[in-house]
């Protein structure tokens, strides 16, 4: 695929991406918003409800106090019913005797006394009336009426005058141990399970009454509601409640959608980012591979041609034998075959990333011998640049359950990258020792050394280290990937010391063979 085309699918998925995580966040503040609202409506008709039952109340009292009944029949504030149900506490009835003066149309004016039953008015002449002096029900009946009626008047009259008068003290008309109680039952019943701390305040914003843990300093959003608001008269006063949990509780009831909101937007981000990274890998990898078989195609070419050439030339007729310098043309075709040999391993090697785990084939391998054969092949190619190599040996433990190819391969990546990554006369050294139950290999050059943040992805597939001023070295940045790879398959591990200019050691260790 064209990078261009890649470019543009990314920034059209990192601009669809930005729009979702846009969309969710505002969602998520709307569903808080609203979160807020509903319990601001529910504290608000919890307020509503509580000031109208406390007038209610009140406005009840002063009819049982002019009835003439305790004012502190009711046990409970706000509560219009006694436990047996009744609206009114009820006394027993009781005939009073009233003197009532009787005009009858058909006889003179006479007085009697008549038991009269306020509450029903019914009434009925008292004993020892005579004969005459009886009156019929409905006569009385109706005076009795005329009666209560007339009572009933002077009641509300002085119920009104008691609610119009013009100061009245908030303290003696509020119980502030019963009106928390009933704060707390309201806001049950509303569905708000929360502490609380309420107050009263007037119209100059003054504290009046307060609970015991109000706090006027504290940070929070307060509800208020006007007490008595049906008063006609009086300074106005208001209850005013803030619930010290409230933030954290709101975060509770939102918190499940918004972190489950935010775990998708991350995950999707993470998806995101590792879907581009194995795509461009993936893309660099088809890249390298191509040029890779590319170049490979080229470096076979030469070979096979030099070798199709000597084999030509010792098989045709037409040349005396004498004249076809038989060991000369036999050593071209041996090098050419090392050089073809060689390029097969390459191609190893990137067949060993297509794979998972790497079959081995394991078997007892003298790691002294295997250097020592590495090293006489490889003196060549340093002489060739005045250089030289030699090894040490200091482990008395030194043969490995490997396999041989894998483990030639490791030291000869090794060895070249100490010789192509110099730029002066190669010195190369490998040595062993053994430490706990590993031998380890070090291979020490004084190449241009490798820079420290550089060290860190020196064994990573396809990354090569900046060559500075050495040109023309070639390769794909496979190499220490693959020594990695074979060593930890191998049960081993590999490092590297250096600094830049002064060369660099790679160490390898393998553990020796319990035989050994």
């Amino acid at each position: 695929m064209n990078t261009r085309w890649i470019w543009s699918i990314v920034v059209l998925t990192a601009i669809a991406l930005l729009g979702l995580i846009g969309m969710q966040s505002y969602w998520i503040r709307q569903a808080v918003r609203i979160r807020q609202e509903e319990f601001g409506e529910l504290v608000h008709n919890s307020l509503v409800s509580i000031s109208s039952q406390l007038e209610n109340e009140e406005a009840r009292n002063h009819i049982m106090r002019e009835l003439g009944f305790p004012s502190d029949s009711s046990e409970k504030l706000f509560r219009a019913t006694t436990d047996s149900g009744e609206k009114f506490p009820q006394r027993k009835r009781q005939r009073k005797l009233m003197p009532v003066t009787y005009y009858d149309y058909y006889a003179e004016q006479f007085s009697a006394e008549i038991n009269i039953t306020p509450e029903t008015g019914e009434a009925a002449l008292s004993e020892g009336a005579s004969a005459n002096d009886k009156v019929t029900g409905t006569r009385i009946q109706s005076r009795s009426s005329h009666s209560l009626i007339r009572r009933k008047s002077v009641i509300v009259q002085n119920i009104v005058n008691e609610m119009m008068r013009t100061e009245q003290d908030i303290r003696r008309r509020i119980n502030v141990p019963l009106l928390a109680a009933t704060l707390r039952e309201e806001f049950t019943a509303h569905g708000i399970p929360l502490a609380f701390c309420f107050a009263v305040r007037n119209d100059r914003n003054q504290l009046i009454l307060a609970s015991e843990n109000y706090d006027s300093t504290l940070r929070a959003e307060r509800f208020a509601v006007r007490l008595f608001p049906n008063d006609v008269v009086g300074k106005p006063y208001f209850l005013e409640v803030y619930f010290p949990e409230q933030p954290a509780y709101l975060r509770h009831a939102t918190g499940l959608v918004s972190i489950s909101a935010m775990a998708v937007s991350l995950l999707i981000i993470f998806l995101f980012g590792l879907t581009l990274y194995v795509i461009f890998r993936q893309k660099k990898l088809s890249e390298i591979k191509t040029d890779f078989i590319n170049n490979m195609t080229h470096e076979l070419k030469t070979p096979i041609s030099t070798i199709s050439l000597a084999s030509q030339m010792l098989s045709d007729p037409s040349i005396p034998p004498e004249a076809k310098n038989i060991s000369h043309i036999a050593g071209i075709i041996q090098n050419e075959s090392k050089r073809l040999s060689y390029q097969v391993e390459k191609v190893l090697q990137m067949s060993v990333f297509d794979r998972g785990k790497i079959p081995l084939k394991l078997k007892t391998v003298n790691m002294h011998e295997l250097i020592e054969s590495i090293i006489s092949n490889f003196r060549i190619q340093v002489k060739k640049r005045e250089g030289t190599i030699g090894w040490s040996f200091q482990a008395t433990h030194y043969k490995v359950n490997g396999d041989e190819l894998h483990l030639t391969n490791v030291i000869v990546n090794l060895l070249e990258n100490a010789l192509k990554y110099c730029d002066k006369t190669p010195e190369i050294l490998v040595s062993t020792e053994n430490q706990k139950r590993f031998i380890k290999i070090s291979v020490r050059d004084n190449g241009i050394g490798i820079s420290k943040e550089n060290l860190r992805k020196v064994f990573e597939k396809f990354y090569r280290v900046p060559t500075g001023n050495v040109h023309n070295v070639k390769g794909f940045g496979l190499g220490l990937s693959y020594v990695k790879k074979i060593v930890e398959e191998h049960g081993g591990e590999v490092g590297v010391e250096s600094e830049p200019g002064k060369g660099s050691v790679f160490h390898i260790m393998l553990p020796f063979a319990e035989d050994s």
